[in-house]
């Protein structure tokens, strides 16, 4: 039962989403000329006790006080140093009107501590990360923070639990599943880089170029909760006389993420069995899109949602190889029959059931929203992972009416909204987090809705095949 301190904690969380950034703007912008010197600029920010100033260069440029410590000092530059010499441009700002959680977001991407406001084209003020941290303490901002302080592996069992506080409060604030996805998997990125920083630390250097690359939810943007790992090593050819070292990392770090919170997935797709030289996965995969046998078109329905999280090896070849399947109309045709596997019930099998019937939110009903969602990725040639991207490149291409991509995309979001609301009461309850629903548990209105869901995917799907012509 919720307290009414709790009920009160929502409420001025939530009055907190609905505000716009100018309200945390305090101050106007302080601005220094392009022909100031490093010295002039440190003596205003002491003066104005302040953490950075705009510089009028073209385009505006910043300096923070961590250049100060990272390019000045570190580099040993004296007083007289043009300003000029280490600011940071482009900026990237957001507009007065933008949404708290939305600054969050640019923040985050960013990976910066300031950020500029803009009214009319004009920037009015600065917001920084901790502003932001006064909103909540247990907003994406903060918890980044805390992810950033973690000294040693001790410290890392409970990061499942920091993270799950965090949705359950941005969810309390009625941000959309789909953006709290994509705070979660932006955390999840920080606390690998720690891991990797940690691992790189105690190994010795790289022998070569690595990428580090996740995939599944975690590559799409698209986990809300910690889930089972789903990642692998990517390293340059000339670093395959050394794969003791690279097995060493990955080993170091899929345990870390295990201590965590990230269970070591059942079927063993991790970077401890899962890693090698470039060349490697360039010849696999290949070698699924050339033979789409039903364990290729597993492993690359696992892997063609890759995104790289750390490491410095450009990944262009295999981007180069998954834009091939445009052009390979019997992979797409095999990929797009895989992906009916997952249906959702028919509507008659539900009206025959009643109010009793139970749905796998998962397997019925975001599953084959995904897996579609990949193949039309594909056919259009495009990089994006995330499934709404994929929707969206789909009907600028023209492969998806825009009235299917809107049924589409809202029955995405609530699926995925109504999932993690299930998930986090099972939480609360101290019971096993699971993607099974009784439809009778569920409220008027969202039994409506989860009807509405269903419908709009089978109907997708019946469009889908003919597209695809996986009907064989």
């Amino acid at each position: 039962m919720t307290s009414d301190f709790e009920h009160s904690e929502v409420a001025l969380f939530q009055a907190d989403l609905s505000r716009e950034v100018r309200q945390l703007v305090r101050r106007p912008a302080v601005w220094v000329d392009a022909k100031s010197t490093v010295g002039q600029a440190a003596s205003l920010m002491r003066q104005e006790r302040i953490s950075s100033v705009l510089v009028r260069t073209e385009p505006p440029g910043i300096v923070t006080d961590r250049d100060f410590r990272n390019r000045v000092l570190a580099e040993g530059f004296g007083p007289d140093t043009p300003v000029t010499r280490i600011l940071s441009s482009p900026l990237r700002s957001v507009d007065a009107a933008t949404p708290i959680y939305e600054a969050w977001s640019t923040l985050l991407d960013a990976g910066v501590h300031h950020l500029p406001i803009t009214l009319d084209g004009e920037i009015i003020g600065l917001l920084t990360s901790t502003d932001l941290l006064k909103c909540s303490a247990q907003g994406p901002v903060a918890v980044l923070r805390r992810v950033e302080r973690l000294s040693s592996r001790e410290e890392l069992p409970g990061y499942g639990t920091m993270v799950a506080e965090m949705v359950s409060m941005l969810l309390s604030g009625r941000v959309d599943a789909s953006v709290i996805a994509g705070f979660v998997a932006r955390l999840n990125d920080a606390l690998l880089h720690l891991l990797l920083r940690w691992a790189v630390r105690d190994l010795g250097d790289p022998p070569a170029p690595f990428a580090w690359i996740v995939f599944g939810s975690e590559g799409r943007m698209e986990q809300t909760l910690l889930t089972d790992q789903d990642n692998a090593l990517i390293y340059a050819d000339e670093g395959a006389a050394r794969r003791d070292w690279f097995q060493a990392l990955a080993d170091r770090v899929n345990a870390d993420l295990e201590a965590a919170g990230f269970p070591r997935c059942p079927g063993g797709y991790m970077a401890n069995r899962w890693n090698g030289p470039l060349s490697e996965w360039i010849r696999r995969f290949n070698g699924w899109l050339d033979e789409p046998r039903p364990q290729s078109l597993l492993d690359a329905s696992t892997f063609f949602d890759f995104r790289r999280v750390a490491g410095e090896l450009t990944l262009e070849p295999l981007e180069e190889v998954l834009a091939l399947a445009a052009r390979k109309p019997v992979f797409l045709r095999f990929l797009a029959r895989a992906a009916m596997e997952f249906r959702p019930p028919p509507s008659l099998l539900l009206r025959l059931r009643g109010d009793s019937w139970m749905l796998d939110l998962k397997r019925q009903g975001l599953a084959p929203i995904v897996f579609l969602a990949r193949c039309y990725g594909l056919e259009i040639g495009g990089l994006a992972r995330n499934t709404l991207e994929r929707l969206d490149a789909a009907t600028r291409a023209g492969r998806m009416e825009e009235d299917t991509r809107a049924l589409i995309t809202e029955s995405y979001r609530f699926l995925l909204g109504l999932r993690l609301r299930l998930q986090l009461r099972l939480l609360s309850e101290g019971k096993p987090t699971t993607s099974k629903v009784v439809f009778s548990e569920l409220s008027v209105i969202e039994r409506g809705r989860l009807k509405d869901s269903l419908h709009a995917i089978n109907r997708w799907q019946e469009t889908a095949s003919i597209h695809f012509q996986s009907g064989f």
